[in-house]
């Protein structure tokens, strides 16, 4: 089944190229079709049968082109997104949204004409100085497909920025960072997710429970398989150490 997305996204050609420019032909060809089918499917089955008929190449082959996808877990089945392509939607949903409401509203508002020239074909005396006239700033460019330089500075805030406040707040709180994509995915289907103060209270529970704890974390799930199985509603049980019942007298 399509997503509800826009039928094209964003390509800059000279980012595109920086960050494919160690990929073999094939595999940039194969890096393209996985972007095309997650802006349609918003994931990509992780199996290799799969990865086989969407990229076109073998799963071998796939080694690097891999290396660009963040791997998460869904309901015991395991997916892979581009985090950068999902923030990518979420610009090209924002823009469409508001050309939609100017839309309702009758469309751009009119431009007002520069004070001094509300008749334009009245010609003005040479000596007379021209009105200023402020022209409007240009529009900024979506975020590129592929992030620039990272030491370019400014980038993380203004793709932190597309991200919903709520989910910021969420994203701090909990301790595994990993697949930030596939997280917000999951956590826009999540309509019935509690209120994000108690969101909180529950992960800060969690963190305290010996599973989260074992072997430094290990165990603790991916932010988006957290929030698929809706795991806060789980039940914590804490097991006592066999040392806190040595010295105990019956």
């Amino acid at each position: 089944m399509l997503m509800k997305t826009s039928q094209s996204f964003p390509f800059y050609p000279t980012d595109f190229l920086m960050g494919t420019m160690f990929l073999s032909t094939e595999e940039v060809g194969a890096y393209i079709r996985l972007l095309c089918y997650q802006w349609q499917e918003g994931k990509i089955p992780e199996n290799s049968e799969n990865l086989k008929k969407i990229s076109g190449i073998s799963r071998k082959k796939l080694e690097n082109v891999l290396k660009k996808f963040q791997r998460y877990e869904e309901n015991s089945e395991f997916f892979l997104v581009n985090d950068r392509l999902e923030v990518v939607r979420g610009e090209r949903e924002q823009f469409i949204e508001i050309q939609r409401a100017n839309g309702k509203k009758g469309g751009r508002p009119p431009k007002q004409k520069p004070e001094g020239l509300e008749n334009p074909r009245v010609s003005q005396d040479i000596t007379q100085t021209k009105p200023e006239l402020t022209l409007p700033s240009p529009s900024p460019s979506p975020s590129p497909l592929i992030p620039p330089n990272p030491q370019g500075g400014g980038d993380d805030e203004k793709e932190k920025s597309q991200y919903p406040k709520a989910f910021e707040q969420f994203w701090e709180a909990y301790p595994k960072k990993k697949a930030k994509g596939a997280a917000l995915i999951a956590w826009k289907k999540a309509k019935d997710k509690p209120e994000i103060e108690n969101l909180i209270e529950i992960i800060e529970e969690n963190k305290e429970s010996k599973e989260w704890k074992k072997e430094n974390g290990q165990f603790i799930p991916y932010p988006a398989t957290w929030i698929n199985e809706k795991r806060w509603l789980d039940e914590l049980f804490v097991q006592a150490e066999i040392s806190d019942f040595a010295h105990t007298s019956f």
